[in-house]
């Protein structure tokens, strides 16, 4: 892991992100999902929702599974690592904290790893596809807290570096959004 850790600011929220961890530029941004991937993020939102970037952030409370950046994949692969198990559980401390803290009625997990992290092994194993979860909504147990949980998209870097239409992509991201609904009394509601 490299650098300094990223978190959100301090949003009393029953709506909760989860994501993988930040990129190489977020912890100099000081915020998550501020740059590729969060682009990509808010956009989709914008267009499902009609939810700017700037009223998301300040209703929404935003977290990785790990905290600080965990470097380049390496031999080519391209992209950003996938934190190892010790990376997680170093950093889930701070997560068990702030779902102590804030008792998420509605946790929007965001990639592979925050799905797999929320949904555990026995809904999404080693050879679950993310097709088989997205869009769909959960009832969970999530580190002692029950909550619902949506997997609105795979991770919007993945798609975005991987030539997903944006069309389709936020084609997917909205009708994923809009399935379960955001309107939860948290003041964040789907517009469209």
């Amino acid at each position: 892991m490299m650098g300094t850790p990223v978190h959100g600011p301090a949003i009393r929220s029953q709506v909760f992100l989860l994501g993988q961890a930040p990129g190489p530029h977020e912890a100099g941004l000081g915020r998550p999902f501020a740059y590729t991937a969060g682009k990509t993020l808010f956009r989709w939102f914008e267009e499902a929702s009609g939810v700017d970037e700037q009223t998301f952030r300040a209703h929404v409370y935003m977290a990785a599974v790990a905290r600080c950046f965990p470097g380049k994949a390496g031999r080519g692969g391209g992209g950003d690592r996938v934190p190892d198990a010790e990376e997680i559980a170093r950093c889930s401390r701070h997560l068990l904290g702030e779902l102590d803290l804030l008792r998420p009625r509605l946790i929007l997990a965001v990639g592979k790893l925050a799905i797999s992290q929320v949904l555990g092994s026995e809904r999404f194993g080693r050879t679950a596809l993310l097709n088989d979860v997205v869009g769909k909504e959960f009832q969970v147990e999530f580190h002692g807290h029950s909550a619902d949980a949506i997997a609105p998209s795979k991770r919007p870097f993945f798609m975005a570096k991987n030539g997903a239409r944006k069309d389709v992509a936020s084609a997917s991201f909205e009708e994923n959004l809009r399935t379960p609904g955001l309107d939860r009394g948290d003041g964040l509601t789907c517009q469209k």
